[in-house]
């Protein structure tokens, strides 16, 4: 099987440039030491402390303030990429085993997550032909009282020459879509951190590498 965090760009010699530089060929490594048959759970595990990540968690109280049972909506900045996905479903769902999470396809594309990540292209609107079936498995899963981990922003945080900062895109407005339509509370989550300038100049060069 082809290792999914291998970039799917032409030429080879290209992509394993940018995977050295962006980190992927480390997180290709820790890939194939996974557990045998692991979990979406036993994959978040192994996957932390593989990159030796320490959470620090501030205002943990509030964790339990997520609903226990019924439909609720976890939203959250886009700092860093996948890891805080990872970081945020592996606290999450020690409250919420029925997390699922709204993320991009490269992440989709590992088998271990697929369980519990729904995989869109962010470069897309929502209403697009290729995300209508991710969207509506967030309707779906949020209409059968799961609980659903979005990142409004769709695309990693970018550096902004306007404001001169590190910022996330403007959210999506599905966020108030679906807090109307299901009636669920939202709980925002902050996630601080910064990328790279390597992985800020690969995205200058083509946005999928900021995904």
């Amino acid at each position: 099987m082809t290792n999914p965090c291998w970039l799917p760009i032409k030429p080879r010699f290209l992509a394993s440039v940018l995977e050295k530089a962006l980190g992927l060929a480390r997180l290709a490594y820790i890939y194939e030491e996974r557990p045998p048959n692991c979990s979406a759970h036993e994959f978040l595990d192994h996957s932390l402390n593989a990159l030796g990540i320490t959470l620090q968690i501030e205002n943990g109280e509030q964790l339990l303030e997520i609903p226990k049972t019924g439909p609720v909506l976890i939203v959250a900045n886009h700092p860093l990429g996948g890891l805080e996905g990872v970081a945020i479903a592996k606290v999450i769902a020690q409250y919420r085993p029925d997390l699922r999470v709204l993320t991009n396809q490269l992440l989709r594309r590992i088998p271990e997550l697929s369980e519990m990540f729904i995989g869109v292209d962010v470069l897309s609107s929502t209403d697009a032909s290729g995300n209508v079936g991710g969207i509506k498995q967030v309707h779906q899963h949020l209409k059968s009282d799961g609980a659903m981990l979005i990142f409004p922003a769709g695309m990693v945080s970018a550096y902004e020459h306007k404001h001169r900062r590190v910022q996330d895109r403007p959210w999506s407005r599905l966020v108030g879509q679906l807090i109307k339509r299901h009636e669920c509370p939202c709980v925002p989550v902050y996630v601080g951190g910064r990328n790279s300038n390597y992985f800020y100049t690969a995205g200058r060069i083509h946005p999928r590498l900021r995904t």
